[in-house]
């Protein structure tokens, strides 16, 4: 693939991880627009754009909007941190989405399922299948990391208390985080490949919080170290 055409969006929502991509960026250009600085610019000879986006949904959304429709992206890879439904995930292991749902989508007044976008009549939205291969593909890279695949659940809220068994029987999630799913509904009505990627902070029962810090540092550097053998893979990468 020709590298100057087919940008690929990188979009972090933890500190660190874009930073430690852009030591082995070629930068060509620093560019705010809506608040955020978007670095395009050269890895391993492959086109990327490069943005911290903001914590939340609509944060997410707008900045995929915009590597979307300003930069050309022809495909968005998201990583951050998440909530861990499920006791077999512990902190420090990696998922990798296969959907995500909304969870705090809630229509059921209209006679919609929850989790069902009105309009579109979506409520799994599946990620791109060769980019979930292809992370799986580079997981080794991560020494000592459980990788798996599963469904993200989004939500602007920390979920907590009884909140996580209804999220798991009505969802069958496996972990939750606040971005992943907004990204992927405007990736679909960009009709662009996406794939979330997402180390588990903790369970998600609300008690991580003080060891975020510390912890976010661990998980960035694994995060950055994921996505650029991704990114090493330059003919593996799909476009929209």
């Amino acid at each position: 693939m020709d590298a100057t055409y087919e940008p690929i969006g990188i979009m972090a929502c933890v500190d660190g991880v874009i930073e430690a991509l852009l030591h082995y960026t070629v930068i060509q250009e620093a560019v705010i627009l809506d608040r955020l600085t978007f670095y395009r610019g050269l890895i391993n000879n492959r086109q990327v754009v490069l943005v911290r986006c903001g914590v939340g949904k609509v944060n997410a959304a707008q900045c995929a909007a915009v590597l979307i429709r300003k930069f050309g992206v022809h495909s968005v890879i998201l990583a951050g941190m998440a909530g861990a439904l499920f006791n077999k995930l512990k902190r420090g292991d990696m998922v990798i989405s296969q959907d995500l749902i909304q969870h705090d989508v809630d229509a059921t007044r209209l006679g919609l399922p929850p989790g069902v976008i009105p309009g579109l009549n979506l409520r799994a939205v599946s990620a791109d299948e060769s980019l979930v291969q292809l992370a799986l593909k580079c997981s080794p890279a991560l020494l000592g990391v459980k990788v798996y695949t599963g469904r993200i659940l989004t939500g602007d809220q920390f979920v907590s208390g009884s909140k996580l068994d209804l999220l798991r029987t009505l969802y069958n999630g496996m972990c939750v985080d606040m971005e992943g799913a907004a990204v992927a509904h405007v990736c679909v009505l960009g009709d662009t490949p996406f794939v979330v990627i997402r180390c588990v902070a903790e369970r998600s029962d609300g008690k991580f919080m003080h060891r975020y810090k510390t912890f976010s540092q661990i998980a960035a550097g694994n995060l950055a170290v994921l996505v650029r053998e991704m990114l090493n893979e330059t003919t593996n990468i799909p476009s929209a």
